[in-house]
Order: structure tokens, then C-alpha cells, then sequence
């Protein structure tokens, strides 16, 4: 079976060919006729040339044109006509080569493909039977690149569809999903200027507490100097014993230094209540009003949590769902 691929786009051809032509070349003018000339040419005029050549069995001379064509548009199909005219010529060697470049370049269709694979088994077997092994070794790698060639690519373009449909199937899959519920409402600044505020505040009913005990230690020392005091007093009237008198005269001295302590202490206990529980109370209701707001903001959530501050009868009160 005698098969010559004449291309199936001629106008397409010149348009390729007028692409890859260089501007330079169609704009300067060029030092030599000869350059001119190879300016001037049309593949497509001198592909038609080859063709005609090559039905009337002049492939000597269809076999130059072929390649002039193939230097002005690289087109495998052209290789293949080449190989055609060597293997019609009888040169089997240069018509291997032809079609084993045809293989290798990428435009090659898959039925073109084919029938260059079926040309070079052929020649494999002429080849066989003149003894060169080496072109028959070199035959076969080509073969089996080309077939490589083609799984590979099947396998990239199969690759390729899975991987869009896995993505549209996850776009479908994301459309179907709930929306995210909304982020967590962060904390003010007057949260933390409350939890601050309550700080100072447990600080200072712990410095209370602690002048308040001393206050009372104070008041059980009084307790026993006012009653060592009375004995000497008494002892000192009684019986007219000096020191008892000077005794006495000292725990009156330790008495009034003790109550004036205990009177500061109970002055620095009062403040340091008063001051830490006006605090802590300013805190607790600047975190439950940032609270409150935040409250406000998830309210259309089920799961919402948060605390507001209202005013009861006699004072204020708080109210809040968790």
C-alpha cells in the first residue's frame, strides 16, 4: 500500500510558514540573490511541486523539495513523505531514519503514527534479511520510544481529566457544606482594663485584711495592759508603794501608744475595704459590659453566651445564658 500524507491544510500552511518566516528577513534588504530568492519561496507551492513529483515517480527529484519544505515548516508529515520517497528509491536506511524522526517530533497523528510504526517493522524485516543489525536495534528503540511516548502522554491527559474532575466534584461537595460559623468575638480593651481594675482591687482588701488582724491583736493587748494597769493603779492608791506607782504610770504610756496604732490600723483596714471593693466591683461590671456587647454580637447563634448588666429594684443586677 502505497500511502503519501499531502497535508490536509495548504492554506494553513502558508499562513505557518509566513509566521515563522523572520521579520528581518521580509523587511531588509537582503546582500545577495540568493537570499532573495530563499525569501521569496512558498512551501505550499513547493510542497504541491513534491507531490506532483512524486505521483509521477520522480522521487529524486521530489525528495529536495520535501526537505526545503520541512526547513521552512518542521512539520512531521513531511519526514514522512520523505522516508516514503527513500523507501521507494530503494534506500532503506535513509528511509528509516525518515520515519523514525516523524515518530520522535510531536503533530504526528495517531493513524500517521501507525502506519510509520507498520513501515519500519517492514523495514526491520528487509533489514533482518540483508544483516543489519544494528539498524534493525536501532528501529526497535525508536518504535518502543514512540509507543512510550504515546502511554505517556494517554497516561498525562487521563492524569489530567481525573485531577479536574476530583476538583469539581470538591467544588460541588464545598457548595453542599454548612457555612463556617463566625469567629469568636475578641475581648475589648475595657475587659482588660477590668480584669486590671479587679486586681488592684483583691490587692487591696488583702492589705485590709491585714491591717484588720493587726487591729485586732491590738485590741487583746489593750485588753492586758488596761488590766495590769488597774492592778498597779489600785496596788499603787492602796498601799502607797511608789513602783507600783511607776509601773502603773508605764502601762498607761504603752496603753495610749498601743491605741493610737490600733486606731491607724483601723483607719488603714477601713480605706483599703472601701478602695478594693469600689475595684473590684468597677472591674467585675467593666468585663460584664464587654461581655454584654460581645453577647450582642453572637446572639444569633444557639450556643450564644454572654452576660448584660440591668438595674433591679434597690440596685443593679446581672443577667447572662451560658
Amino acid at each position: 500500500m502505497n500511502t503519501l500524507h499531502t497535508r490536509r491544510r495548504p492554506l494553513g500552511l502558508l499562513l505557518i510558514a509566513a509566521l515563522l518566516l523572520p521579520a528581518g528577513v521580509l523587511t531588509h534588504t537582503p546582500k545577495a540573490a540568493a537570499q532573495d530568492n530563499q525569501a521569496q519561496e512558498d512551501p505550499g507551492k513547493l510542497f504541491q511541486q513534491a507531490i506532483e513529483h512524486y505521483k509521477a515517480k520522480r522521487f529524486k527529484e521530489a525528495i529536495p523539495l520535501f526537505k526545503r519544505v520541512f526547513e521552512l515548516d518542521p512539520n512531521p508529515f513531511v519526514l514522512y513523505n520523505i522516508g516514503r520517497c527513500y523507501e521507494e528509491l530503494g534506500q532503506l536506511d535513509d528511509a528509516a531514519r525518515h520515519y523514525e524522526r516523524s515518530l520522535l517530533l510531536d503533530g504526528l497523528p495517531e493513524s500517521a503514527k501507525a502506519e510509520a510504526i507498520k513501515r519500519l517493522a517492514r523495514l526491520e524485516d528487509t533489514l533482518k534479511e540483508q544483516g543489519d543489525r544494528e539498524k534493525i536495534a536501532s528501529s526497535r528503540e525508536v518504535v518502543a520510544l514512540a509507543m512510550r511516548m504515546a502511554v505517556s502522554r494517554a497516561s498525562s491527559d487521563a492524569a489530567d481529566a481525573a485531577k479536574a474532575k476530583a476538583e469539581a466534584d470538591k467544588g460541588d461537595k464545598a457548595t453542599d457544606l454548612p457555612p463556617p460559623p463566625p469567629p469568636p468575638a475578641q475581648r475589648g480593651a475595657l475587659t482588660w482594663i477590668g480584669i486590671g481594675a479587679a486586681g488592684l482591687g483583691a490587692l487591696a482588701v488583702g492589705a485590709g485584711t491585714v491591717f484588720y488582724l493587726s487591729a485586732t491583736d491590738g485590741l487583746d493587748q489593750q485588753d492586758t495592759l488596761r488590766s495590769d494597769y488597774n492592778t498597779l493603779r489600785t496596788q499603787a492608791l492602796e498601799e502607797g508603794d511608789s513602783a507600783a506607782a511607776a509601773s502603773a504610770l508605764e502601762k498607761a504610756q504603752e496603753l495610749n501608744t498601743l491605741a493610737d496604732d490600733i486606731e491607724g490600723d483601723q483607719v488603714a483596714s477601713t480605706v483599703m475595704f472601701s478602695a478594693g471593693g469600689a475595684l473590684l466591683l468597677g472591674g467585675l461590671i467593666m468585663i460584664l459590659v464587654d461581655g454584654s456587647d460581645e453577647g450582642a454580637q453572637q446572639a444569633e447563634g444557639d450556643d450564644a453566651t454572654g452576660a448584660s448588666i440591668i438595674v433591679v429594684p434597690g440596685g443593679i443586677g446581672v443577667s447572662g445564658t451560658w
